[in-house]
């Protein structure tokens, strides 16, 4: 859903204005950033309950409180650094700063506590990055064909994510059982 919202984002911004008629087209930008903020988010939101489970909630909670402290420190940064119109920006790119970082450690902790290489962890994502890649490849090949209509690049995304979906859907259904 990130990925379709990273696609979206300059179409649907295009067709949003306020009541004066002034367009939102510079809000693309920080969705684009946000929207890929939250995929990294989603992801490194796996790491509490394998804490949880391990018997490390005190260290969930200190991912949570680091995650807090960096996310407020840089944005208290981006506040100051910035004026109004390339803060909102400046905060965004903190947001997707930040997620990469607890990744890495993430990565770090499932190595060091359970043994757990990244690369073991990467057919349970093959799925969905293929579904994604297609996803992308998909809008990309339609693009030319769309023309300047925001409201059709639109309903290629939304098409593009359903069918996405679908796939997905599918393909989880006709997996094998492993013992």
């Amino acid at each position: 859903l990130m990925v379709g919202l990273i696609l979206v984002a300059d179409p649907l911004s295009a067709l949003l204005h306020d009541e004066q008629g002034n367009s939102y087209a510079a809000a693309a930008l920080p969705l684009k950033l946000l929207a890929a903020a939250a995929l990294l988010r989603v992801a490194s939101q796996l790491l509490s309950p394998v804490m949880m489970a391990s018997g490390g909630p005190g260290t969930a909670a200190k991912l949570s409180a680091t995650t807090l402290l960096l996310l407020s420190i840089g944005i208290l940064i981006a506040g100051i650094s910035f004026d109004a119109q390339s803060g909102i920006v400046a905060v965004s790119a903190v947001w997707l700063g930040v997620y990469p970082l607890l990744l890495v450690w993430g990565c770090v902790y499932l190595r060091q506590h359970w043994g757990i290489r990244v690369g073991e962890l990467a057919p349970a994502f093959a799925a969905p990055l293929t579904g994604i890649g297609a996803m992308v490849a998909f809008v990309e090949v339609l693009r030319p064909l769309t023309g300047s209509d925001p409201a059709i690049r639109i309903g290629v995304v939304l098409a593009a994510v359903g069918l996405t979906y679908a796939g997905l859907f599918l393909h989880g259904r006709h997996k094998p059982l492993t013992p």
